[in-house]
């Protein structure tokens, strides 16, 4: 019934007409301060990225789709998770190899992440779950499971097995952050689960309450506050170790699917992106070497999504990634990609 509410809302949103004026990005020395009817957003160049630099892109699944538009530009792109070796009858890293979905969702799940990468460690087999049933996103078929919950629909047939996975995708995550020019951190909601026993933070929470896992974690609706010293904390421990690093944070538009906060879906929705944005903003504002990206923004502004109604279009998100090449590409190495389709004008039009 769901599944078919938000096909029904999607097909009503394709409905709405679009604005005729596509939103641009305007690189400009001088940004607008008034609003018009011209669906733009300025932002003053901030040339960061040599025609040759390597880009790590972590966070919500708006990462995914930013390694991959980066990709057709010709960028070398990390993490590469597609590297990573399994067996695919007895682990299951995601939705791998056919999409590189190793995804962190809130800054608490970011954070760990990175600072377990820096410190070139390991988790505890502590915070592995043995299921006895088989949960939403589970495809091995073998009669024992495995979970990796600190990463999204991590399985494995033994406890060996899913150990030497997660230690493959740590490995693959490590390299990655070592050798990049550029990191990009996308922000994708404000609603956490928390292990009990470990206080680590899991990656996707429970699908409802009768789920075998949810006695396991607690649910934090994450503030201001908590997301603001997560995204500082994790800019200064990059940097403690690669001071050199540039680095990029963008507020994803991709809507939040569900909440537990007992409020309606797009009052949680926009608490969540509202959070998160004030959040980059006081970083950036506090910390002028971080960029902010406005992907957020250039995706309010029309009609950018698909028809599950919550995530972006292939094209928008190559039109976002194409805007940010123009204002952050060193000047002496223009960027030419064809970014939009021959009938882009009337599905692209952001």
């Amino acid at each position: 019934m769901m599944d078919r509410a938000i096909r029904a809302l999607g097909r009503i949103w394709d409905a709405i007409p679009v604005h005729p004026i596509r939103a641009k990005l305007e690189v400009t020395a001088s940004v607008r301060n008034r609003l018009s009817t011209a669906r733009r957003v300025s932002v003053a160049p901030a040339p960061i990225l040599a025609r040759s630099a390597k880009v790590f892109a972590m966070g919500s699944c708006f990462a995914v789709e930013i390694r991959k538009a980066l990709a057709k530009a010709g960028y070398d792109v990390y993490p590469k998770y597609r590297n990573i070796k399994f067996d695919p009858d007895s682990q299951q890293p995601g939705n791998l190899p056919q999409r590189d979905d190793v995804t962190h969702y809130d800054t608490f799940t970011i954070r760990q992440e990175i600072e377990r990468a820096l410190a070139r460690t390991h988790w505890s087999d502590e915070s592995i779950w043995e299921l006895r049933g088989r949960p939403y996103g589970a495809r091995l078929r073998s009669a024992r499971l495995y979970q990796d919950p600190l990463r999204r629909y991590v399985y494995a047939a033994s406890l060996e097995q899913l150990r030497a996975l997660r230690h493959s995708t740590d490995e693959c995550i490590d390299q990655g952050l070592a050798a990049a020019d550029v990191i990009i951190i996308t922000l994708g909601l404000t609603e956490c689960w928390q292990d009990k026993r470990t206080e680590l933070y899991v990656c996707l929470g429970p699908e409802s309450e009768q789920d075998e896992r949810f006695d396991r974690m607690r649910f934090h609706a994450s503030t201001f506050a908590d997301n603001l010293d997560n995204i500082k904390k994790t800019v200064a421990a990059i940097r403690s170790v690669y001071p050199a690093k540039k680095i990029v944070v963008t507020v994803s538009p991709v809507r939040l699917h569900r909440t537990w906060t007992g409020e309606d879906i797009i009052v949680a929705n926009s608490m969540s992106k509202a959070t998160l944005r004030a959040a980059a903003g006081e970083l950036c504002r506090s910390d002028p070497g971080v960029l902010y990206w406005p992907s957020f923004e250039l995706s309010t502004l029309s009609n950018v999504w698909k028809s599950d109604a919550l995530h972006i279009r292939d094209n928008v998100v190559r039109h976002i990634v194409h805007s940010f090449l123009q204002a952050s590409v060193q000047p002496e190495q223009p960027v030419h990609i064809n970014v939009l389709s021959r009938n882009a004008e009337r599905t692209a039009q952001i």
